[in-house]
C-alpha cells in the first residue's frame, strides 16, 4: 500500500490513504505535534495528527485539557496545532511522510516570524 499523499484536483485538497481518497472540508487542512528540545538543546517533534482541521482541533483542544487537567502543563505546552487552506502539498507531504520533518517545518516558521 502507497503512503497516505495530499493532492489537489480541481482546485480542492484530498487526502489518499491506500484505495480510500477524502476530500478536506474547505481546503482546510490541520497538524497536530509535540514539540521540545531535549536537554541538550536539541530540537525533537512528533507529528500525531493530520487531516481536516475541525477533527484534529477538537483532538489537539482534549488532549491538551487531559495533560493540564492530569498536571501535566510540559506536555500541554509542547503540543501545537497548525491550519492552513495554503498548504506547500510538497512540504505537507514530507511533514505526514518523514520522521521529524514537522519539527523542522515548525522551526522554519519561528525563523520566518523572527525575520531570519
Amino acid at each position: 500500500m502507497n503512503p497516505p499523499e495530499y493532492f489537489e484536483e480541481y482546485g480542492q485538497v484530498y487526502l489518499r490513504h491506500g484505495s480510500e481518497v477524502i476530500g478536506m472540508h474547505d481546503n482546510l487542512v490541520s497538524v497536530c505535534f509535540s514539540y521540545w528540545r531535549d536537554e541538550d538543546g536539541k530540537a525533537c517533534a512528533v507529528l500525531h495528527k493530520h487531516g481536516q482541521s475541525e477533527w484534529v482541533q477538537k483532538w489537539y483542544n482534549d488532549t491538551v485539557a487531559t495533560y493540564r487537567n492530569a498536571g501535566y502543563d510540559d506536555m500541554a505546552e509542547e503540543l501545537h496545532h497548525i491550519s492552513s487552506r495554503e498548504w506547500d502539498l510538497e512540504e505537507l507531504n514530507k511533514i505526514i511522510s518523514i520522521c521529524d520533518y514537522v519539527g523542522r517545518y515548525y522551526e522554519s516558521l519561528l525563523d520566518e516570524a523572527d525575520g531570519e
